[in-house]
Parts: structure tokens; sequence; C-alpha cells
């Protein structure tokens, strides 16, 4: 993708009619443009990474997740639970406003948690038997069941903080309202989102007091970038890197994220009977080269199923030796899910299959809804590209949903074992039993052939050199609160 050339060639000619002079930029104000309008601004209906770079701007959880602990946010603590582990309290920090002036307390917890339970948006909140405010500072989560993922749900956006009865007849789509750095002041569909910092935030405040985001076609928005109309851009395919930092006043920028791409191999491929056998998995898994794999991307090669290394370092073995010839003229169907412009990771995982021998391999390539609609109806096909973007924490969230008995998943594997550990996991909350029992399941899984880390995910942005260098949120988007212009 030529986008380098194409900004350059237009500031060049537009040279000639003094139409690529650089604006003056105010150091009060930012530019950002992204490459769709999100469809939601609101906590509970969290969809594409659009709409979660806006939503971290106003809404915050009661904890995070930075680095390789938990850290409390808008809580005083982290949630101390009793030795049963189905009654958790959280200490409420005092002083802290929403966005429209009312007070974050203890009832806007339990609204907040309780919409999101009625919401039924997420199946993360099934652990949840109530929530209620013991004082203004102090709220009890019951739990049905001891949850060893609560923490890291808790710290989910989905979980974001709102005021008591703010979303009621869906009132927030038009107008949301949090307690994040930066606060609402219009915008929607199609429109541009303008936001201003919030002065009342209870932590440090943000250094750029106008933000304005804009749904921009990306080569439209890298001219305007160089033209100084606006200071950052977005999501940026990963290929436009060489020709972009060879640009004066433009800076290239990578943000690693939480997220993880998998391949997962089907076991249930009705028109495949070869994925029963456990060989032939691990020979598909062995072909891919992933020191190849991750160069070519820009990224790192994971070193476990999780996505992070929080157990320290448990190396993924896939010495399986060579490929049997045996299984070298099977068809093989890879469906993925549509990755960015720029992350061809389902034609790159094909073409080290390729290189392994596996020469009949058809893509197909499939939104995400239309790609769970396909499992969970169980049409039929053998491997899957995919990507897991909330795996927090130790991960056992993540192989739940993916590996559970409960799980609508036909990629999981129906081993007695990994139920067992996986109910172990889900019940515990002490980290010694969940290391134990999770590392077990990965040894499993890479054993059985069925799941391999391929790479973690990366996001690649341009900006002003006008900016200081900016730091990153889980998700790899730039924290904007954080951004400065240079003196």
């Amino acid at each position: 993708m030529r986008i380098g050339k194409l900004v350059l060639m237009v500031c060049l000619v537009g040279s000639m009619l003094g139409a690529c002079a650089t604006k003056e930029e105010t150091v009060d104000s930012l530019t950002i443009a992204i490459p769709e309008q999100p469809s939601s601004l609101v906590p509970t209906r969290l969809e594409e990474r659009e709409a979660r770079f806006v939503q971290a701007q106003l809404f915050e959880t009661l904890i995070l997740y930075r680095g390789d602990e938990f850290v409390p946010l808008l809580a005083e603590g982290l949630p101390v639970c009793d030795e049963s582990g189905t009654k958790c309290v959280v200490s409420l920090k005092g002083g802290i406003t929403f966005h429209d002036g009312t007070t974050f307390d203890s009832a806007s917890v339990v609204y907040s948690l309780t919409h999101l339970i009625e919401a039924q948006s997420t199946d993360w909140t099934d652990s949840i038997k109530e929530v209620k405010a013991l004082d203004a500072t102090h709220v009890e989560i019951s739990m049905n069941y001891p949850d060893g993922a609560l923490f890291s749900k808790l710290a989910n956006p989905m979980f974001a903080m709102i005021p008591a009865d703010s979303d009621e007849n869906a009132k927030l789509d038009e107008f949301p309202i949090g307690t994040g750095p930066y606060k609402f002041v219009s915008g929607g569909k199609n429109k541009t989102i303008k936001l201003t910092r919030y002065d009342n935030y209870h932590g440090e405040k943000a250094l750029i007091g106008e933000v304005a985001i804009v749904k921009t076609e990306i080569n439209d928005a890298l001219t305007k970038l160089r033209d100084g109309e606006v200071q950052i851009v977005m999501d940026v395919p990963s290929d436009a890197e060489d020709e972009l930092s060879s640009l004066e006043g433009i800076k290239w920028v990578k943000g690693d994220t939480s997220a993880t791409a998998y391949l997962g191999i089907r076991m249930q491929s009705m028109t495949n009977a070869k994925l029963e056998k456990k060989e032939f998995r691990r020979a598909l898994m062995a072909s891919i080269d992933l020191d190849a794999l991750t160069s070519a991307l820009g990224s790192q090669k994971m070193d476990n199923l999780f996505g992070k290394g929080v157990f320290g370092d448990s190396p993924v073995e896939l010495d399986f030796g060579s490929t049997s010839e045996s299984w070298l003229g099977e068809d093989i169907l890879l469906v993925t899910s549509v990755f960015p412009e720029g992350f061809k990771l389902g034609d790159d995982v094909k073409d080290a299959l390729t290189k392994g021998g596996f020469t009949r391999i058809t893509v197909r390539e499939l939104s995400q809804s239309d790609l769970t609609t396909a499992l969970v109806t169980e049409n039929s096909f053998d491997l899957t590209v995919f990507v897991w973007e909330y795996a927090l924490a130790d991960g056992g969230d993540f192989l739940d949903a993916m590996m559970g008995v409960d799980a609508t998943n036909p990629l999981r594997i129906r081993h007695p074992e990994i139920d067992s550990l996986l109910l172990s996991v889900d019940r515990s909350v002490d980290p010694a039993v969940r290391k134990d029992a999770l590392m077990r399941i990965e040894e499993i899984l890479v054993e059985e052939g069925v799941l391999l880390p391929l790479t973690k995910v990366v996001r690649h942005h341009a900006l002003s050199t006008r900016l200081i260098d900016p730091s990153f949120s889980s998700d790899g988007s730039i924290r904007i609160s954080t951004l400065a212009f240079r003196e």
C-alpha cells in the first residue's frame, strides 16, 4: 500500500500552489483521525476498537490491570473477598464526581453493575448474584460461586462506572457521562466527536484541553497530518511504515496490545476426517515458523497461551519433527476474522502452511459476528485464525470462554482433565491454584495440537513530531490525556 508516496506527491504538487504549508497548531487543541465511526459510546454496548478508544477517554473502571498486576482506580483498594470467595467488598475513593457534577458513590457502582447484568451483553456477569451498597463508600458483591476471573472482569471496559439512572431510555447514547479525563461535548453518527478536558478530574489532568475525533479515509487523514490539520492518525496499515517515516514532521509509532492472535484447529470438521488425528493437527502447527511470521508482522512471538507471560516463562513446544507427507494432499479451509488493513495474518498463515507442504489451502475471511455465528451453528471449516482481545490477568477467562464445558464453541477439545482443571480455575481465587491448573491446560492443548498462540497484536499510528512521545493503553491505542505539544 503506497500511502506515503501518495501523501508526498500531494504535498509536492500542493507546495507549488501554497496548499501544503503546515498550519499553525494550537497547543490546546488536538485533532485525531480514526478509520471508522464508533457505533456506540456506552460501555455496556462496547464493540469495535474505535468505540473503545473514545470510551477510554470518558469512562473508568473500579480497578485496572496495568503491567502484570491489578491496581485500584475508582476503588480505594482491590476488592476484599471472604474465605468462601462468594462475598467481596469494594471500598471507593471519595471526592470523585462524574462529568455532570454528580457524586461517584456506592449507588453509582450498584447501578453500573446491575445495568450491565440487565443488559445481558456479556455472560461474564453470570457469577454475580447481587450488588448492594453497605454505605456511601462501600459496596458488597455477592457471588453465585467463587469467580477466579472477577478482578479481570471488574477491570474490563464493559464494567465502567456510570451515574445512577443515567442510561434510562438509552440516554447515554446521546450524551455519555463518566469520570474520565475528558468529557463529551458533542458528536454522533457521522459527526465529529468533540471532547473537552474535565478540570475536576480526580487524577492527573489532561494536558491538552480540546480534542476532536474525526472519521477520515486513510489517505486523506495522512495528507491532513502532513498539512497540520490532524495531529494523530490511528490504525495506519503496517506496510506504510517506511514511506511515512521518510516524511518530515511525521512520526510512526507502534502500540503493543493485550490481544493475542491464535490458530485454532477444529476437531469437529465434517469434511476433513483427518483433523481427528492428533498427528495431523500437530503437523499443521509445526509447519508454521513463528519467528518468520512475527518478523513479517513487526510483532513479537508469544511464549504462552495467555498473551502475556504473567507466570514467567512458559515456552510453547512445537518441535514435532518433520511434516509427514501423508497429510500434504489434504484440502484445508482456513477461516479468519477480518483483520485491519495491512495485518494480513490469515494470508501469512496460509503462506507458512504452504511452505510446509500444505498446498491446497483456501482462505475465507468473515466478519467477527459472522465468524461467531459460523462457530455456533457448526459450519464446517478446518482452521481459524482469530484474535482474543479481552484476555486479562492470567488468561483464565479466555480459556473458559474457548474451552469451558458451557462454551458454545465447536473448536473446544472434549478432554476430561481440561474440564476438571477449568472448573478448579473458575472456582478459585488462589493465584497458586490457578497457575498450576492453567499451565497444565496449556501443556495439554499444545500437545494435542488444538490451539497455537501466533503473535501479540500491535497497532500502528502516525502522529505529528510536535507531540511528545506517547504512552499506550492496553489495547494499543494512544493515551491522549498524557499528550502535550513540544515547546
